[in-house]
C-alpha cells in the first residue's frame, strides 16, 4: 500500500482543480462519488487492476472539477507498478478546449507536461518522482496514468489504457 501512496498525488489535483471559492461552482469533495466498479477491466496489459479507497482524500476537496473519481493500482504479484486515476469532469470544465486541457495537465507531476499524439489521442506527458505520468481526456473523462520508472512495458500499458471507454 505504501507504493500506492507514492503514486497517488494526482488525486489532489482534481480535489483542488476548480480555482476560487466554492461559489465558483466547483464540486465539494463530499459530493464526489467513486465511478462504477465496471469502468476498468480486470487487467491492463500484464497488470491486475485493483480499486483503491481514496474517498477520505477526495472528501477534503473544497472546489473540484470532478463529479466522480476513482483510483486503481495496477499490480503484478502484489507489487504496484502503476496507478490509473479516472475522473468524470463537470460541465464547469470545458473538456473540449485544448488550452484548458493543457492547463489542467500542467498541474500534474513535477514538470510542465508536453503534448504527444498516441494514435488519435493527445496525451500530455510529464514526470514525477521516479515515475512517468500520462494525462489524457476521453470525452468528459480525465485519465492520469502514473507508471514506475522500472516498469518494463510503459508504452504498451499506455496504449491499453487509452482504449478504455468509461
Amino acid at each position: 500500500m505504501r507504493h500506492v501512496v507514492a503514486l497517488v498525488g494526482m488525486v489532489v489535483v482534481l480535489a483542488v482543480g476548480a480555482c476560487g471559492s466554492p461559489a465558483a461552482g466547483g464540486v465539494p469533495g463530499k459530493a464526489i462519488k467513486p465511478l462504477p466498479s465496471n469502468v476498468l477491466p480486470a487487467t491492463l496489459g500484464d497488470l491486475e487492476v485493483h480499486p483503491e479507497d481514496v474517498q477520505s482524500t477526495v472528501q477534503q476537496a473544497a472546489n473540484s472539477y470532478a463529479s466522480a473519481l476513482s483510483l486503481y493500482s495496477l499490480r503484478k504479484t502484489n507489487l504496484v507498478f502503476a496507478t490509473l486515476e479516472v475522473a468524470r469532469l463537470t460541465d464547469r470544465f470545458n473538456y473540449r478546449n485544448k488550452k484548458q486541457q493543457a492547463l489542467l495537465a500542467d498541474k500534474v507531476g513535477g514538470a510542465r507536461s508536453e503534448p504527444h499524439r498516441v494514435g488519435p489521442v493527445v496525451v500530455y506527458l510529464t514526470t514525477g518522482l521516479r515515475q512517468s505520468i500520462s494525462i489524457w481526456f476521453s470525452g468528459r473523462h480525465l485519465f492520469v496514468l502514473s507508471t514506475r520508472e522500472d516498469y518494463d512495458q510503459p508504452r504498451a500499458l499506455l496504449r491499453s489504457a487509452i482504449e478504455i471507454t468509461p
